[in-house]
């Protein structure tokens, strides 16, 4: 009788939306007592492919990319629900449009679009370099592409975008870190090669 409830109990859930393995377990373990049963009808239900992690992850991965979250955290909150790391990957890289995130993840963080001042706009290319917890930016996605180069998919893409680049330790300057100890008016001698004529007038302007 108790596992005849559990598989409609457990069908009943299914029913509403998808649900991993691990996550349908813990819904049932907070009403029956037989974690044996449970496993059981959660093993009948994947026989008859009522319940898939596979089915659960791609659904996942689809909701929460529309609304903005990066493959890094939807990744983790996967893993948090029994997910396996490959299944994870797999739908991942499936899903994942770099371009098409950067610029969601771009808005969500700079809502008012491309700076015009300067310190505002070095804290954009930041992010669209290094990225954050949500989105992988543009060293890191590359970097993750180059560990998977034995996929056709991701040679491709790095024949297509790899080449000549600035250094990200001096950011194509040729100058040391210590050198940009020394400020004037605020700017390091980095922050003063970027400026034109302009901006750098009125700070340095002698009284």
């Amino acid at each position: 009788m108790a596992s005849a409830e559990i598989y409609n109990k457990a069908l009943d859930l299914l029913s509403r939306r998808e649900h991993s393995r691990k996550e349908l377990y813990l819904k049932l373990t907070k009403r029956f007592e037989s974690k044996e049963d449970i496993n059981l009808n959660l093993d009948r239900l994947e026989e008859k492919n009522l319940l898939s992690d596979s089915r659960f992850a791609e659904e996942y991965v689809q909701a929460r990319r529309k609304k903005g979250f990066g493959p890094i955290k939807i990744s983790a909150e996967l893993e948090k629900r029994g997910v396996n790391e490959s299944l994870i990957s797999n739908e991942i890289d499936r899903f994942e449009d770099w371009e098409d995130l950067a610029e969601l993840s771009f808005k969500k963080r700079f809502p008012d679009g491309v700076s015009k001042d300067f310190n505002k706009l070095q804290k954009q290319k930041n992010f669209l370099w290094e990225g954050n917890k949500e989105f992988k930016g543009i060293n890191p996605f590359f970097a993750q592409l180059e560990k998977k180069i034995y996929k056709i998919q991701n040679r491709v893409l790095l024949s297509r975008f790899r080449g000549k680049t600035k250094c990200p330790e001096c950011n194509g300057k040729r100058l040391r870190p210590e050198a940009n100890f020394v400020k004037i008016a605020g700017y390091s001698i980095s922050d003063i090669i970027d400026l034109s004529l302009i901006h750098i007038s009125e700070p340095t302007r002698p009284y």
